[in-house]
């Protein structure tokens, strides 16, 4: 099998990159196929990030370029994206807003030259683009972070795709127009996710105790047949069988102390106890308990899910002077700068398809997009035929021709509207192969 060197570049939104990063097989075990991962600041990023504080919208302000072997471009930028997607969210992490990527290219070395020979873009969500709360981490250490954070991401029994959904929570709770309830049960149902799946792990060990409960269990609901069974209608028989199960549950409480046990979390600074409070009074009732100020509360509960997933990275264990040794790609061995676009358009032919790779018709077609949308409109050959199958098209359809650079391709695009032939769509994805 012939694998080649890919340059994947990402731009990247809402990042403050104030020192930059190089790291050599930064996480081999999780992404065997990247070889090199660098992470530094555009050129007058200071601005731009003034911008951003002023007006909370997103703007491109560094880059990530991940060395990468892959058989083709569609798997590099496929690979690559899924690691830039981590360091996003730890980038994230350290910043308290959104941390995104718009726009992906897979460059290949040709005779002395980096050729485009894939382009990606999807529609992606950027809010909060600011932190009012300042950063956790110091965004001028970030080389010692990374290597400890990817080091730690790249072990076997790390959480990830709970760690990941967890940071993208908190990260949602801190959008300013959200109501305080909301923002606070998002950030318990997130550390509530960490410490679940810690539980979930350990019983695996905890095998003699399962049996043991499973027998308790048994023997309890055997009693309750013998002594009670006629004294209880059907419906109260059935709920107290259904409470059984409660037996072998661990209680919340404990799994919390679990989990700060194993993070060297100390609970006496959250008032844990009052913050489950506050959740039962939310949950159940739809209020918070009158005597607690929910505001006050609300940021030891933001707190304690950001010092957990910080915890979990190893975040006090980084060094925090190292500095990228050796230095990042030269100008002349990087890839081309990216447009510095707000929208892209194309015009392209294309067939549209369905979910199964089945064509409907044809057309022309242009598409614009921006981080936040991408509209599709056009003339069809026969439009009604997507609204025909608009029900059984759940992921949308696919439009697919040749434009002016090489063969465009919108995926996940659901018909807005329709007047005789003409057509419009909404989509998530736009990609451009070069190669076509």
């Amino acid at each position: 099998m012939l694998w080649l060197e890919f340059y994947a570049s990402f731009e990247i939104l809402n990042a403050s990159v104030l020192s930059p990063v190089r790291l050599d097989n930064p996480a081999s075990r999780r992404f065997p196929e990247v070889k090199m991962f660098s992470l530094f600041a555009y050129k007058n990023d200071d601005k731009v990030l003034d911008l951003i504080k002023k007006d909370n919208r997103p703007r491109r302000t560094a880059r990530a370029i991940v060395l990468i072997e892959t058989e083709d471009a569609e798997q590099a930028l496929a690979k690559a994206s899924d690691f830039v997607h981590i360091v996003c969210d730890l980038q994230g992490l350290a910043q308290r807003n959104s941390v995104t990527f718009w726009g992906a290219t897979a460059y290949l070395r040709a005779e002395g030259f980096w050729k485009p020979h894939r382009k990606s873009w999807r529609v992606t969500r950027t809010d909060p683009s600011w932190s009012l709360f300042g950063h956790s981490v110091a965004t001028t250490e970030l080389q010692g972070h990374f290597r400890k954070w990817l080091a730690t991401i790249d072990e076997p029994d790390f959480p990830l795709d709970d760690f990941a959904n967890s940071t993208h929570l908190l990260s949602d709770s801190y959008r300013s127009q959200q109501f305080l309830e909301v923002m606070f049960l998002e950030d318990w149902v997130a550390f509530e996710l960490l410490v679940n799946q810690l539980a979930e792990k350990t019983e695996i060990d905890e095998s003699a105790r399962k049996r043991v409960l499973k027998e308790l269990t048994k023997g309890v609901e055997q009693y309750i047949e013998q002594e009670f069974r006629n004294k209880l209608d059907d419906e109260s028989y059935g709920y107290v069988k259904e409470q059984l199960s409660g037996l072998r549950r661990i209680p919340v409480g404990h799994l919390i102390e679990r989990f700060a046990q194993r993070y060297g979390i100390d609970l006496k600074n959250y008032r844990i106890e009052t913050l489950k409070k506050i959740r039962n009074g939310l949950m159940h009732f739809g209020k918070e308990p009158s005597d607690y100020d929910l505001w006050v509360f609300h940021v030891k509960m933001r707190q304690l899910l950001e010092d957990s997933l910080l915890s979990m990275v190893r975040t006090k264990e980084a060094n925090k002077s190292e500095r990228p040794s050796p230095g990042l790609p030269s100008e002349q061995d990087r890839p081309p700068m990216e447009e510095d676009l707000a929208e892209y358009s194309m015009s392209f032919d294309a067939q549209v398809r369905d979910e199964k790779g089945q064509s409907l018709t044809t057309g022309k077609f242009d598409v614009r997009w921006t981080c936040d949308e991408i509209k599709v409109s056009g003339k069809a050959e026969d439009p009604m035929s997507l609204w025909g199958e608009l029900g059984n098209q759940p992921e949308g359809y696919s439009l697919s021709g040749r434009g002016a650079v090489g063969v465009v391709t919108v995926s996940n695009a659901h018909p807005t509207r329709l007047r005789e032939f003409d057509l419009e769509m909404r989509a998530l994805r736009v990609e451009v192969d070069y190669t076509g």
